[in-house]
């Protein structure tokens, strides 16, 4: 019995030998799952905190993006706020400076309205305007006077622009006849300019009255022809003033 039991063992034993490798290919196979289990480990810890930051990141943008909204709904709507508030206050001033102008222009038209008024009051009075037209016909009258004495002034002195109401018609048309003279004497002077005698000539008759209506000083000088008697010397009415 004991043979066979020995027997036995050992073809259990050889059987199992045949079943399994031996013990060094075990180890091996043993540390090389115990490597890709730390390797399956450790890229499971990687990717675990890879997406523990990708959360964070995204969460992180999440919020400062629900943050700048916020702020930014906030700051259009203090904007337009601000700008309403502007704009009405800006409508309420041209609304205030419209009605100053339309106060002002109906006081304006009241004040030209009473000026019309005075002006058409003052018109009728016959003894006004006769006073009216007699004073321009003496300023008239004493600017001739004056004129006469005064041949020395040019027309242009400043002496003579206070009188500028009351030069009349025939006076303007002196005026202009004393230019046209002027250019064409300026112009005779100009064309026979290289010609001595005939220059000797002209002035030998303008100093023995040659030319009309001129006269001649002490200096030998020809003095400028004398002013028209103004419209109001000859009647009693004189000029119209107006």
């Amino acid at each position: 019995m004991i043979s066979s039991a020995a027997e036995d063992i050992n073809g259990e034993l050889l059987l199992l030998e045949s079943h399994f490798p031996a013990e060094s290919n075990l180890d091996t196979i043993i540390s090389e799952l115990s490597e890709s289990f730390d390797k399956a480990k450790h890229s499971r810890d990687a990717n675990a905190a890879l997406l523990s930051q990708y959360a964070n990141a995204i969460s992180l943008m999440l919020k400062q993006f629900h943050e700048y909204k916020s702020k930014h709904v906030a700051d259009v709507a203090a904007w337009h706020r601000s700008y309403r508030a502007q704009l009405d206050e800006a409508r309420r001033e041209n609304s205030r400076l419209r009605e100053q102008i339309w106060e002002m222009q109906t006081h304006a038209g009241r004040a030209n309205e009473s000026l019309r008024k005075f002006r058409r009051k003052y018109d009728e009075d016959e003894e006004r305007f006769a006073k009216r037209v007699d004073d321009t016909a003496l300023r008239q009258e004493l600017r001739f006077w004056k004129r006469m004495a005064m041949p020395e002034l040019e027309d242009d002195d400043p002496y003579w622009s206070g009188d500028d109401d009351i030069i009349d018609e025939a006076e303007k048309e002196r005026l202009r006849e004393l230019e046209l003279r002027a250019a064409q004497e300026q112009h005779m002077v100009d064309s026979q300019g290289e010609d001595s005698d005939e220059q000797h000539h002209l002035s030998s008759m303008g100093m023995m009255g040659g030319i009309a209506m001129q006269r001649e000083d002490s200096n030998g000088q020809t003095l400028p022809i004398p002013p028209p008697r103004p419209l109001s010397a000859a009647s009693s009415t004189g000029s119209t003033g107006r």
